[in-house]
């Protein structure tokens, strides 16, 4: 199992996460253990435990910090977890 600290933890009321709050969020997934953000201009970023690969970033380490998934720049309409 995957345990990580990120910038919402422990918060039980809508939090900014910094680095989204440049942009206009479009779409938002949350899965068990990790999140999904689609920004404009279509770009998508996750962050979360990464046990799988679920955050789509050619690795299995966890990421604290939302960081953009290159591989879908400007080619996304919608995230699902």
């Amino acid at each position: 199992m995957c345990v990580i600290k990120v910038q919402v933890d422990g918060k039980n009321v809508p939090t900014a996460v910094k680095v989204l709050s440049k942009h206009r969020v479009l779409d938002v997934s949350l899965g068990p253990a990790h999140s999904a953000a689609l920004v404009e201009p279509g770009l998508v970023y996750t962050f979360g435990c990464n046990q799988y690969g679920q955050l789509a970033c050619n690795n299995c380490k966890p990421r604290d910090v939302p960081a953009i998934v290159k591989a879908l720049e400007e080619k996304t309409t919608s995230v699902r977890c």
